[in-house]
């Protein structure tokens, strides 16, 4: 096993894959990312959304991943989490690798997104 670089913040902190297809946020409570172009894992809209779905993930610092609802524009992001990154705050964090960016909390909840796959576990 090597150790991977890790980044702590209590505060926000918006990242890119290298690639800039996934977008992300982060804080102590919840990390989110969309991205942009991908093939659809997920064909069922969350309840009482009327945003946009299907490409928006989520999970907070207990409980299960979700799919998200945007209803508004996101921030740009501040930085490129390169492959092999880890960044953390609280309870959640996120990993950029070349498959896509995989993010978790502490009760091994989360999601992992890509172009050709989205998963949430």
């Amino acid at each position: 096993l090597c150790a991977l670089p890790v980044i702590a913040s209590a505060t926000d902190q918006r990242f890119a894959s290298p690639a800039g297809n996934i977008s992300c946020n982060i804080n102590q409570f919840v990390a989110t990312c969309t991205i942009d172009e991908y093939q659809a894992s997920f064909t069922d809209a969350p309840p009482d959304c009327d945003g946009i779905w299907g490409n928006t993930f989520y999970v907070l610092g207990r409980g299960e991943a979700e799919v998200g609802c945007l209803t508004a524009a996101e921030a740009a992001p501040e930085r490129v989490l390169g492959y092999g990154q880890r960044i953390e705050t609280g309870r959640i964090a996120c990993i950029s690798r070349l498959t896509g960016i995989t993010c978790t909390n502490t009760e091994g909840r989360g999601f992992s997104v890509r172009r050709a796959e989205q998963r949430i576990f």
